[in-house]
């Protein structure tokens, strides 16, 4: 997704909703808020939410990579700059974390 937000009324899921504000926020600040990992926790489980945030961090690398070693775009595929912004104008705020919410995470156990 290049443009909208996890409001948008196509994400009926909250499911996806979850994975989306989760991705945005981790792509915008490199961390996820106590109240967005909660919600993506109980969206898709602790395995899901870890699993996605591998996958967030190798897609990151990945990018690193293709565009350090200007590596060519796909035959047929377009640059982000090329797709047409079908969004609403202005920004979408994003709900403010209740100041209740805890100020760690709780740990994570792998297993």
């Amino acid at each position: 997704m290049t443009r909208g937000s996890f409001y948008d009324q196509c994400w009926s899921d909250p499911r996806d909703r979850a994975v989306l504000r989760a991705v945005d926020e981790l792509c915008r600040s490199h961390d996820l808020s106590d109240a967005t990992w909660q919600v993506l926790v109980k969206a898709v489980g602790e395995d899901g939410a870890i699993d996605l945030l591998l996958l967030c961090g190798w897609y990151h690398a990945i990018s690193f990579v293709a565009l350090a070693a200007r590596l060519p775009n796909e035959p047929d595929t377009p640059a982000f700059a090329d797709i047409e912004d079908r969004s609403e104008p202005g920004e979408v705020s994003e709900p403010v974390p209740a100041a209740s919410a805890p100020t760690e995470k709780p740990p994570v156990s792998v297993t």
